[in-house]
């Protein structure tokens, strides 16, 4: 199983390891303009943006992953499908879609929704 830990809470079970999603977008420094006309960027570091499709929740589970998104600060560790293994780094608080899916007597059910995560 691949690791989703998000403050040190382990929530792998939340999460569906196939359809994560890994996008790095360069975070540029200064740039400089030759006699040309030409601006010149440096790439000073690469920036993680994520998505992770969560599975089922309950109302217990989602309160509880509700309750790490918005600690201060976010680290969070999981499976990278461009390096091919575990990283951790500090994200922004996310974006997470989801809606009420099943009533069953008095517990509810969330359908899975995505979980979208910057790094910092």
């Amino acid at each position: 199983m691949y690791p989703f830990v998000i403050n040190g809470k382990d929530f792998s079970k939340l999460v569906n390891k196939y359809g994560v999603v890994e996008r790095l977008e360069p975070v540029l420094g200064g740039s400089i303009q030759d006699l040309d006309g030409i601006t010149h960027s440096k790439v000073i570091r690469w920036r993680r943006n994520v998505t992770f499709p969560i599975n089922p929740l309950t109302d217990a589970q989602a309160a509880e992953l509700h309750a790490e998104l918005t600690a201060d600060p976010l680290v969070v560790t999981y499976f990278s499908p461009n390096s091919n293994e575990s990283v951790s780094c500090r994200m922004q608080p996310p974006t997470l879609e989801h809606e009420l899916g099943l009533v069953n007597g008095n517990k509810r059910h969330w359908l899975g929704g995505t979980l979208n995560l910057a790094e910092v």
